[in-house]
């Protein structure tokens, strides 16, 4: 009988988002760490293209070729082996022309990077003007969250 995998944990930290760069993704370096243990660094230029994730870089000031491709090596065997395991607990993410397109550490590494960006620009907005949220969808008041403006705001979009 076989075990389905478990679906790892992947956070990130040390996140540096440059937004000057960012033209159509955003510019970013990270490390990401997957189940709590330090797995890679990932980066993207902010141009469009895909999150680069690398091995993370060795303490070791002098590493011969030979040593840098066995490290190398198996940073790639261990980053084969989790995109497999986040295909196989996954859902599809798109179907294209019959084949189905899963999830893999690079597209997690974006979404984490998009989420906390998204976090940050809506805690930015709250603290200078008012948000309602409706079921026909969310609404910015340019008056500041003073208790006055939010009983007014609840009196208005209450209907």
């Amino acid at each position: 009988m076989t075990t389905q995998p478990q679906k790892p944990t992947i956070t990130l930290q040390s996140v540096k988002i440059h937004h000057g760069l960012s033209q159509e993704t955003h510019a970013f370096t990270a490390k990401v760490y997957v189940d709590g243990v330090y797995f890679a660094d990932a980066g993207n230029a902010g141009h469009g293209g895909m999150t680069d994730i690398h091995a993370p870089r060795t303490s070791k000031r002098k590493e011969t070729l030979d040593q840098m491709g066995d490290r190398v090596g198996r940073f790639n065997a261990a980053e084969r082996d989790l995109n497999a395991i986040i295909a196989a607990t996954s859902p599809v993410k798109y179907v294209i022309e019959g084949t189905d397109y899963r999830c893999q550490l690079d597209d997690i590494v974006d979404q984490l990077v998009d989420d906390r960006e998204n976090t940050r620009k809506c805690k930015a907005t709250l603290a200078r003007k008012l948000m309602v949220a409706r079921a026909d969808g969310l609404y910015t008041l340019k008056s500041k969250p003073t208790p006055e403006h939010v009983a007014g705001a609840t009196a208005e979009f209450t209907e």
